[in-house]
C-alpha cells in the first residue's frame, strides 16, 4: 500500500540464521612483510599437507600497509610494513590443516607472517512481519535513547564520517541526497585513480564485491542500516542527520561477506577519513585465536576510529560461541532491545555485550525500483547504527574525543537494565545519548576572578561574584557558605545558585548571618554538562574555604607561583599575588636563597615588577645573585593587603637546562591558546607560552583531516627565553578566513639540538 508523499511501506521477512560453512573453500588470507614475489597462476608450493602439495591458482592483494601510509597514526610509533593477500588454492585443500602449519613458513620466497581462512559473515537482520505507523514507532524508539534532548546539542556535523560496511546503499533514495561523504581527491567519472588510493572513481565509497565505484544496494540491508544512522529527514530522521555516510559494499545479494572484502573495506575506511565504522554483520571466528581483521581494527583504533558491531540474532550466549567482529578487541558489541527497553527475543547476549539499543521493528529507508521506499526490519543490525549515529553526534559536538573516551562516556551514561551494573543481556545498559554527551565533556569548567567585599557589617548580606567558563556549557555555579563563632561552626553548609549575569559573570549573596557570628566560610562550585566534573574555588572547596570576617577583611593576599612543577627558568620567575580587595603594592617583598648567595628585594628594586592584574615577575638576571647552573634555590614571597593582612609563600625550584615550554595552566610542554573558541567580539587567537631557553619556533595549523592550512616560522624575538604571546587572525595561507570548526595547532620548538612538538585543539566559531 502507498502512504503519504509517495512512501511505500514494506513488510519484509529476511533470514537471520548463520550458514553452516564459516569460511570460503579454496581461499586463505596471508600476511607478509614484503610484496608478493610472483602471481604465477600455476605456482606450486613446497609445503605439503600429508603427501599432496597444494596449488596457488591466484594471488589478490587485499591490503598494502606501509609505515608512512597511515597518516592518522601517531608519528612517534615505529611500525613495520605489511601486506595482506588472498590466495586462491586447490578447492579440496584441507584449509584448517594448512593454516595451522603455514605461519612462519615461506612460499616461493614469500615469508608468511600469519595465515587464516577467509571467514564468512552474515548480515544480522531478524524476521518481522509487523509494520506499525512511522510517527508512533520511530518516536518510541528514539525517545528511548533520548534523541529529542540530544538534538538540542547538535544534529551532527558534515565533518564526521560514518563508514557503513554492508550491502551498499540506494544512491537515489531521497533520504541520502547530500548525505554522502565526498572523496576530495577524486574526479567524477574520468576512469582515473586521481588520489592514487587504489580505487578508481570512488566518490562516495566503493563496491568492494564487484570492484565498481558505485556501491548500489542489491540486498536492502545496507540502505536500511544507513538510514537509521544518518537519514536526512525527508520522511524519517536518522540519529545523526548532519553526519556523512561512506558506503562500502562488502556483502553480496544473499547477505554474505568474506573476510577479504571486509578487511579491504576496513582498510579503505581507515585510509580515507572515516570516524566511525558500522559493522552490522557477524559470525563465528573459526578455529584461529587471532585474525587479520583484528590487526586492521587495532590500526584503526590507534588512528582514533570507533568500531561498532552487531552481537547477532540467535538468542544465544556468545560466551560459549563467540560472535565476530563484535567479540574483537576495540569493537563495541551492540545488543537489541524493543521500544519498551526489554531485551529483543532474538538478541544474542554474553559478557562481551557493551550496550543495548533499539533493534525491534525499526522503520527505515529501503531500496526498490519504486522511488523512496521504507521498510520495517528487526535485528542487532538495526541496533548497531543507532549507536554509530550516537557516536557521530558525540564527535560532532566534541571532535577531539578518543575511542576510549567515547566508550567510557557511553558506559557511564547507559540506562541500567537487568542486573545492577554490567550484565550479559543489556551490557552496561541502554544507550542514553544526551547523558553520553554530558559524560563525554571531560574538560571541567573554570572559575576565576572571585570577588568579595572588603568590609562587611554584622547582620548584612555578603555579595560575591565570580567568572565561569567552559569548553561547552556552564550548567550551574553554586555558592556554599557556613557561619562560625570563634572557630565553631553554626549549623551545616548551605548553598544558593549563583545568578548568571551574562558575559561569564555570576553573582550571588550570602544571607545575613546570626548576630553572634564572627566569620563566614565560603567556597564556590562550578558544574558543566558532565555531572561528575565539578570544579571548586578555592580549589580545596570545603576543606580550603575563603574566610570572611565580621566586620572586617581578615583574608590576606593569595600567592601562587605560575611554575608549579618545581623547575625554574634562569632569567625570571612569575607568580600571582592577588587579594579579595587590594594588594598593598609597597608591601611585596621577595627573598631569594640560591645556596651560594642570598638577597631580599622590595618593589623599589628593579628585580620585581607587578601589574594591575596581579602578575609578579621576579627578574633573577637583575638580582645580582649567583645563580647555580644546577641545583636548587628557594624563593619566598611576602605581601599584605590594604587592611594589613599578611601572606607569604615559599617554594624550592630546581635549575634545569632542559628545554621547557610552560603555559598558564602550569603544565610543561604545552601551550595555551585564548580565546578558544573564537567569538564574534574577538578577531584573533593568541598563542601564549613561556620558554626556558632561546629557541627556534615553527607554528602550523591543520584541519581535522590533517591538511595544513597555515604555517609560520616565528620571528627571532618570539624565541627568546621568557613569556610570549603570538596572535593569529584565523586566516589560511591565502589570506582567507577559515570556516567554523575544530583545528589543530602544532608548535615545533628547537633549542641546542633538543626539540619539543606541542599540540592544541582550536575551535573557531564566529
Amino acid at each position: 500500500m502507498r502512504l503519504f508523499s509517495g512512501i511505500l511501506l514494506l513488510s519484509l521477512v529476511l533470514s537471520g540464521s548463520l550458514i553452516a560453512q564459516t569460511f570460503v573453500p579454496g581461499e586463505i588470507l596471508v600476511k607478509t612483510s614484503q610484496p608478493w614475489q610472483s602471481k604465477n597462476a600455476s605456482l606450486k608450493s613446497t609445503l605439503t599437507q600429508g603427501k599432496a602439495p597444494f596449488e596457488i591458482r591466484d594471488v589478490e592483494s587485499v591490503v598494502t600497509r606501509k609505515n608512512k601510509g597511515l597518516a592518522r597514526l601517531s608519528a612517534t610509533r615505529n611500525r613495520d610494513d605489511f601486506y595482506i593477500y588472498k590466495l586462491s588454492i586447490t578447492p579440496d585443500t584441507d584449509i584448517k590443516a594448512l593454516v595451522s602449519t603455514l605461519s612462519g613458513q615461506a612460499i616461493a620466497g614469500n615469508e608468511i607472517l600469519f595465515a587464516q581462512p577467509n571467514y564468512i559473515y552474515k548480515l544480522t537482520t531478524y524476521p518481522t512481519q509487523n509494520a506499525p505507523g512511522y510517527n508512533t514507532y520511530q518516536r518510541a524508539n528514539l525517545s528511548l535513547i533520548g534523541m529529542e534532548d540530544a538534538w538540542e546539542y547538535s544534529v551532527g556535523s558534515e565533518n564526521v564520517v560514518i563508514a557503513v560496511i554492508d550491502s551498499g546503499i540506494d544512491t537515489n533514495h531521497q533520504e541520502f541526497g547530500g548525505q554522502f561523504w565526498q572523496n576530495p581527491g577524486e574526479i567524477v567519472g574520468n576512469g582515473i585513480d586521481d588520489d592514487n588510493n587504489g580505487f578508481i572513481d570512488d566518490i562516495i565509497g566503493y563496491d568492494i564485491v564487484n570492484n565498481t565505484p558505485t556501491p548500489e544496494d542489491d540486498n536492502g540491508h545496507g540502505t536500511h542500516v544507513s538510514g537509521i544512522a544518518s537519514a536526512k529527514g525527508s520522511y524519517l530522521t536518522g540519529v545523526c542527520p548532519g553526519c556523512r555516510i561512506m558506503s562500502l559494499k562488502a556483502a553480496n545479494v544473499t547477505g554474505n561477506l568474506t573476510d577479504s572484502d571486509v578487511i579491504k573495506s576496513l582498510n579503505y575506511a581507515i585510509d580515507n577519513g572515516a570516524n566511525i565504522i558500522n559493522m552490522s554483520f557477524g559470525g563465528p571466528a573459526g578455529f584461529t585465536q587471532r585474525t587479520l581483521m583484528q590487526d586492521i581494527i587495532d590500526e584503526g583504533h590507534e588512528a582514533g576510529i570507533v568500531f561498532v558491531a552487531a552481537l547477532g540474532n540467535d538468542n544465544r550466549n556468545t560466551n560459549n560461541a563467540p560472535y565476530y567482529p563484535a567479540a574483537y578487541a576495540h569493537v563495541l558489541a551492540i545488543s537489541s532491545v524493543d521500544s519498551n527497553g526489554y531485551k529483543s527475543s532474538f538478541s544474542n547476549f554474553g559478557s562481551v555485550n557493551f550496550i543495548a539499543a533499539p533493534g525491534t521493528s525499526i522503520y527505515a529507508s529501503y531500496p526498490s525500483t519504486n522511488v523512496n521506499v521504507y521498510a520495517i526490519l528487526s535485528g542487532t543490525s538495526m541496533a548497531t547504527p543507532h549507536v554509530a549515529g550516537a557516536i557521530g553526534l558525540m564527535k560532532s559536538v566534541m571532535p577531539w574525543l578518543t575511542p576510549n573516551e567515547i566508550a567510557t562516556a557511553l558506559q557511564l551514561s547507559a540506562q541500567d537494565r537487568g542486573s545492577s551494573g554490567r550484565d550479559s543481556y543489556y551490557g552496561y545498559g541502554i544507550l542514553n545519548l544526551p547523558m553520553a554527551i554530558r559524560y563525554a565533556d571531560t574538560i571541567p569548567a573554570t572559575l576565576f576572578e572571585l570577588t568579595t567585599p572588603n568590609t562587611i557589617l554584622s547582620g548584612e548580606p555578603i555579595s560575591i561574584s565570580v567568572k565561569a567558563t567552559d569548553n561547552m556549557s556552564v550548567r550551574e555555579v553554586r555558592l556554599y557558605y557556613r557561619y562560625y563563632e570563634q572557630n565553631s561552626p553554626l549549623g551545616d553548609w548551605a548553598s544558593i545558585a549563583m545568578t548568571d549575569m551574562g558575559n561569564t559573570l555570576y553573582s550571588g549573596a550570602i544571607p545575613a548571618g546570626p548576630a553572634v557570628s564572627t566569620t563566614v566560610h565560603a567556597y564556590l562550585a562550578g558544574y558543566d554538562l558532565n555531572p561528575s566534573n565539578p570544579v571548586f574555588l578555592p580549589t580545596g572547596g570545603a576543606s580550603d574555604p575563603i574566610v570572611i570576617r565580621y566586620p572586617d577583611d581578615i583574608a590576606g593576599p593569595h600567592i601562587a607561583f605560575i611554575s608549579q612543577s618545581g623547575d625554574f627558568i634562569a632569567s625570571q620567575t612569575e607568580a600571582w599575588v592577588t587579594d579579595n580587595h587590594n594588594v598593598a603594592t609597597a608591601s611585596i617583598t621577595v627573598t631569594i636563597n640560591t645556596g651560594v648567595d642570598e638577597g631580599q628585594f622590595t618593589m623599589a628594586d628593579n628585580v620585581l615588577t607587578y601589574t594591575d592584574t596581579g602578575l609578579l615577575t621576579i627578574s633573577l638576571s637583575n638580582s645580582g645573585l649567583v645563580i647555580p647552573d644546577s641545583g636548587s634555590i628557594e624563593i619566598t614571597i611576602s605581601a599584605a593587603d590594604t587592611t594589613g593582612n599578611i601572606s607569604s609563600l615559599s617554594r624550592s625550584f630546581t635549575q634545569s637546562k632542559t628545554l621547557m615550554v610552560i603555559d598558564a595552566e602550569q603544565r610543561k610542554d604545552r601551550f595555551l591558546t585564548y580565546p578558544n573558541p573564537f567569538n564574534p567580539s574577538q578577531e584573533a587567537c593568541i598563542f601564549s607560552y613561556q620558554l626556558s631557553n632561546d629557541a627556534e619556533i615553527t607554528l602550523s595549523i591543520y584541519s581535522l583531516s590533517m591538511k595544513e592550512v597555515q604555517k609560520w616560522t616565528l620571528p627571532t624575538s618570539y624565541g627568546f627565553a621568557g613569556y610570549h604571546e603570538y596572535s593569529w587572525d584565523g586566516r589560511d595561507k591565502g589570506g582567507n578566513i577559515l570556516p567554523n570548526g575544530v583545528y589543530l595547532a602544532v608548535m615545533a620548538v628547537s633549542s641546542n639540538g633538543e626539540q619539543k612538538v606541542l599540540r592544541r585543539h582550536i575551535a573557531i566559531k564566529r
